[in-house]
């Protein structure tokens, strides 16, 4: 079954575990066809490939898949996806391309030898080497084996281990001769090391230095592979395997990488989310704030934002979303706040009536060339800082915005 993000297929037969697919996985609305036992899908924002038992199902993003490779290129690399995309060359589908990304991403890595660390083992032997485990051994009736830790210095780190884990992932989707061979040459290096204990979870316990920064690309990269990993769908005793993206977290990333370079805001100004961070809506602090968009400068808020992975049909802006983007200005103290739609017309400016402030509505042509695209954003970027005629708001320590 072919089909594509938010348009909805031909009337035709869907078997029960597939249908089971598209509601869990591609969040598809499933109505019935014009005959008996007919149905017509459209899958909405999740795309990918996967194999429900002996049927192949494949959902295609709304833009060009060259487009979808760009903007994850960009988001884990801003400063040589340029290099990775030339690399690969036109592809005909999203996971022969997530897998020549992900080989590209890791040759450089595999160039340098992979990266050895320390890491402590625990074991039982005859002999001691390290420190006893005496909890562990008081217990025991019989002074051998002993219960050890000692440290070992070699390749099977975290680091290593979650590109294994994301090559396993590829390896298992139908892929063309060419990624095939580039997965199968990098899992002959990967494939001794040991599986990843907590899957895409483990990447955000890493810590970023100077001895390991080299291999954040393309760590960043594995874990939106096993992000995208069909671990938890249940279609009866049908065995489901392959991989998907969400394109609302794609965009997203995408739009806010784009625009921390723009303004050369670090990770800690301008963070992936800012859920718990204190941002809250009342005095109560009963309603927390979790804006896709927000940067911090210098203790004080220099813009707030949310993404839409949508067309914005009237080119005004959806009712909630704009609420919504009013609640953020709201609770930041800032006089503008933006929403950027992934589709739709003209950009223009709400002035809201009685609290003085501005709904700023901007809309980005995904299908235009990655340079102009990124120059849309640049120019989004430019116009959306605060201007010294616009009072700055300091951040207070309770975590609620405050003028300055």
């Amino acid at each position: 079954m072919q089909l594509t993000e938010w348009r909805p297929s031909p009337s035709g037969p869907v078997s029960l575990a597939v249908r089971r697919v598209l509601e869990q996985t591609f969040q598809a609305k499933i109505s019935a066809g014009t005959g008996p036992d007919e149905y017509i899908v459209r899958p909405e924002g999740v795309v990918g490939s996967v194999e429900v038992g002996n049927e192949h199902l494949t959902v295609r993003p709304k833009i060009d898949i060259d487009r979808v490779l760009f903007m994850v290129a960009y988001a884990n690399d801003p400063y040589r996806w340029e290099d990775q995309l030339s690399s690969i060359g036109r592809v005909s589908s999203l996971v022969d391309g997530m897998a020549a990304l992900f080989a590209r991403a890791c040759e450089p890595l595999l160039g340098r030898g992979l990266l050895r660390d320390y890491r402590a083992v625990e074991v039982d032997d005859r002999v001691v080497r390290g420190k006893v485990r005496w909890g562990v051994q008081a217990r025991r009736y019989v002074p051998v084996p002993m219960a050890l830790r000692h440290h070992v210095h070699d390749d099977d780190i975290t680091e290593n281990q979650v590109l294994r884990a994301a090559c396993q992932v590829l390896r298992r989707g139908t892929l063309c001769a060419a990624a095939s061979r580039d997965i199968a040459r990098l899992w002959s290096v990967l494939r001794d090391l040991s599986a990843l204990p907590h899957g895409a979870g483990s990447v955000d316990n890493l810590v970023w230095t100077r001895r390991n920064l080299h291999y954040r690309p393309a760590i960043e990269l594995a874990k939106v592979i096993l992000q995208g990993e069909m671990t938890d769908v249940v279609a009866g005793d049908v065995p489901v395997t392959g991989f998907t993206l969400v394109m609302h977290d794609v965009f997203e990333q995408f739009v806010r990488t784009a625009l921390r370079n723009a303004w050369g805001a670090s990770e800690t100004e301008m963070p992936d989310s800012w859920k718990g961070k204190g941002l809250v809506l009342d005095h109560d602090s009963v309603v927390p704030l979790n804006p896709d968009l927000g940067w911090t400068s210098g203790g004080a808020w220099r813009f707030v934002g949310d993404v839409k992975y949508k067309k914005d049909e009237r080119g005004k802006g959806q009712s909630a979303d704009l609420y919504q983007a009013l609640a953020y200005s709201v609770a930041t103290g800032l006089p503008k706040a933006t929403l950027i739609y992934g589709d739709g017309g003209d950009d223009r400016d709400h002035a809201v009536c009685h609290v003085g402030k501005v709904v700023r509505i901007r809309h980005l042509n995904l299908a235009q060339p990655p340079g102009r695209l990124l120059a849309q954003l640049r120019g989004i970027a430019a116009s959306a800082v605060l201007t010294p005629a616009d009072p700055a708001v300091s951040i207070a320590t309770s975590g609620r915005a405050v003028p300055a």
